[in-house]
């Protein structure tokens, strides 16, 4: 995936929130040129938060779209494949609160679909035409409700399927190709409130769960053994746990983790060993805590970066950029505090130009940052 270029440390000024969006305080070093121009705002719904997007192709006409969970339903807004986007086009679910979507092409057509959770169940939305969808329930077992949602292809038949984290534990649901799904897969039970994440931690190449939940040893690796059956590998204690990346953070090509604990007060990464396990704890600084967590080489150095998203100590929302090292610590975090409480940053090619650009989630708006 192509990168932004690293003019300088202060650069990340403009990367996730433009001017307008930036309060008066200085808060980074001079910058020779902004990575994002200023942004174009898009109305979404008065029902969306910003604080769940998700990109896709969702009418196949290989132009990157974006899509927005509403309080019961989804909104996707098309892209033009030149940064701009059309109206919102909003599909509904039922009534119930959605927590959380994902993308995954789970029939042979050319468009993106999605998978949608939440306190109502779980629900298939395949992609009809037009940013529409038709609808229909997925099952996840008796009384579960889904907290976290991921998609990816956990058997190797190259149908995409879907890992669950559900109220008292992770179900794994194979893709039958056609928009269908077959009986959960259950390969971890207890707890509560599981939220999932997806990597390669043993290097087999397949793709394994890592999750974290409210119990004992609530921070764990499921890993793959294989036909979409799962093994319980090392866990760990996480204190009141909550969003969770991954990425390799201290360049040595084996996956690690970053989450949020202490209902978002602190950081904390777990460094992979590459067989499952924990080569190292670390706890980020505490002086900044988050509520969502964004991975990404946003300063095109080939080192991953974390993005912290968090209004826990402050009333305004903060965005802290932490510079991927390639070594493990970051670099000096750039703080960002930010107007008008951008609630999710994503990144997407939303232009032709093959330069990243970025989206920031607004309540009732989508603000669009083209690279320069």
């Amino acid at each position: 995936m192509p990168h932004l270029s690293r003019e300088s440390a202060g650069c990340l000024l403009e990367i996730l929130e433009p001017r307008q969006f930036l309060s008066t305080t200085t808060v980074s070093p001079s910058i020779a040129k902004p990575l994002f121009k200023l942004p174009k705002l898009y109305p979404t719904s008065t029902t969306s938060n910003g604080a769940q997007l998700i990109t896709g192709d969702f009418n196949g006409d290989s132009k990157l779209d974006i899509a927005t969970l509403l309080a019961s339903g989804v909104g996707v807004k098309l892209g033009d494949g030149k940064g701009g986007f059309g109206k919102i086009t909003s599909t509904s679910i039922t009534s119930g609160f959605a927590s959380n979507f994902a993308a995954g092409k789970f029939n042979a057509d050319a468009s993106a679909d999605i998978v949608v959770v939440g306190t109502a169940g779980a629900f298939i939305l395949l992609a009809s035409g037009a940013g529409s969808f038709s609808v229909s329930a997925l099952d996840l077992g008796a009384g579960q409700k889904g907290i976290t949602v991921k998609t990816a292809d956990f058997d190797g038949d190259k149908k995409i399927d879907i890992a669950a984290g559900c109220t008292s534990d992770v179900r794994i649901l194979l893709g039958n190709g056609n928009g269908t799904f077959g009986a959960a897969k259950i390969p971890f039970t207890g707890g509560h409130n599981h939220i999932v994440s997806l990597g390669d931690f043993n290097n087999d190449k397949q793709i394994d769960v890592v999750e974290t939940f409210q119990g004992a040893n609530n921070f764990q690796w499921l890993l793959n053994t294989g036909g979409g059956n799962f093994a319980k590998a090392t866990s760990t204690t996480a204190s009141f746990a909550g969003d969770l990346v991954t990425a390799d953070f201290n360049g040595d090509k084996k996956l690690d983790t970053a989450f949020v604990e202490l209902f978002g007060q602190t950081v904390t990464m777990i460094l992979g060993d590459g067989k499952g396990g924990i080569k190292k704890r670390v706890v980020v600084p505490k002086t900044l805590g988050a509520n969502r967590l964004v991975a990404q080489d946003v300063s095109r150095d080939g080192k991953a970066d974390l993005i912290l998203i968090s209004n826990i100590k402050a009333v305004t929302l903060v965005i802290n950029v932490l510079l991927g090292t390639g070594k493990g610590p970051f670099a000096k975090p750039i703080t960002l505090p930010v107007k008008n409480n951008p609630q999710s940053v994503l990144f997407g090619l939303f232009n032709a130009d093959k330069k990243i650009d970025g989206v920031a989630g607004f309540i009732g708006k989508i603000g669009i940052l083209l690279g320069p």
